[in-house]
């Protein structure tokens, strides 16, 4: 058995939940918030992520492929954000959208003496959109340094806990 092979087997027999990388499974990830590895492991590479209460729905789910490069087979890590996380992104992406045609739109009907018609507030489209640029002018450097230090520890003690050995000095393969 290679090292590749006991790394890869290491990595399966410390998985709580063997889940795929689905919406579904990264949902219940959320709602169970257990601090374990979840995720799925085959002899071609393997998905990886745990829960974290600093990133909450926001947690990285962790790629490895096998690929062989100058003769050896090494593991390619890569990172991205889980599915479910990218559903609430879009979730509340629409719901600010909603907010903010909702309140720039006067639904009642607005009459000027000689016909009826439907009001647009410019003001609230403005105290809206200035709210929403204060917020994620402040909350996106908080939200993108807990991630990117959250990422860091998670991607150390991948290597220290499941890869055994390293081949080369570039950071994408171990």
């Amino acid at each position: 058995m290679t090292d590749l092979e006991k790394t890869l087997k290491n990595l399966e027999s410390s998985l709580k939940h063997k889940r795929e990388n689905t919406l579904w499974n990264h949902f219940l990830t959320f709602t169970e918030r257990s601090s374990s590895y979840s995720g799925t492991v085959n002899k071609n590479g393997f998905e990886v992520w745990r829960y974290s209460r600093w990133q909450g729905a926001f947690y990285t789910v962790f790629i490895g492929k096998v690929v062989e490069r100058e003769g050896v087979k090494k593991i390619a890590l890569s990172k991205k954000l889980n599915k479910f996380a990218k559903f609430l992104i879009t979730g509340l992406f629409f719901l600010f959208l909603f907010t903010m045609l909702n309140s720039a739109i006067n639904y009642k009907q607005a009459y000027d003496g000689s016909h009826y018609f439907w009001e647009i507030k410019w003001d609230e489209i403005f105290n809206t959109t200035l709210s929403a640029i204060v917020f994620f002018t402040v909350m996106f450097p908080v939200f993108y340094y807990v991630n990117r230090v959250k990422e860091k520890e998670e991607i150390e003690s991948l290597k220290e806990r499941f890869i055994i050995y390293s081949n080369s000095t570039n950071q994408d393969y171990f």
